[in-house]
């Protein structure tokens, strides 16, 4: 049930982004630690998927100042672990997050429990 909430969640997510399609979309891919993370935008929506690790978080924060973005339509998380979640609590300090996508995992990580929090409180 919970990857299917996940592909649904996708799925939508593609359709606010890539319609109508166009070929403005750009990729662009930032080394953010434990892995990357990616940056979408088309036309005027922005996505970011994966934050990196916790010290990576300001870094992403003042690349995205640089790039004139200061709303992130859409934030999707690919897993619970702080190498995917750290840096989001630093970027939201200063970039509003407009819709959160995760795959609805039941982690007890105190670190992914406050970051939820914190969503849900925006």
């Amino acid at each position: 049930m919970r990857l299917s909430v996940f592909y649904a969640g996708l799925i939508l997510m593609s359709g606010i982004l890539m319609v109508p399609v166009s070929s403005d979309l750009t990729a662009r891919f930032l080394d953010v630690g434990e892995g990357n993370a990616v940056l979408l935008q088309s036309e005027n929506k922005t996505m970011l998927i994966d934050c990196g690790t916790e010290e990576y978080g300001n870094l992403t924060r003042v690349y995205l100042k640089s790039l004139g973005i200061e709303f992130l339509d859409i934030v999707m998380i690919t897993s619970p672990a702080q190498g995917n979640t750290g840096g989001l609590m630093n970027i939201m300090n200063s970039t509003p997050v407009g819709c959160y996508y995760h795959g609805g995992w039941d982690s007890t990580d105190p670190a992914y429990r406050d970051l939820l929090a914190r969503l849900h409180e925006n």
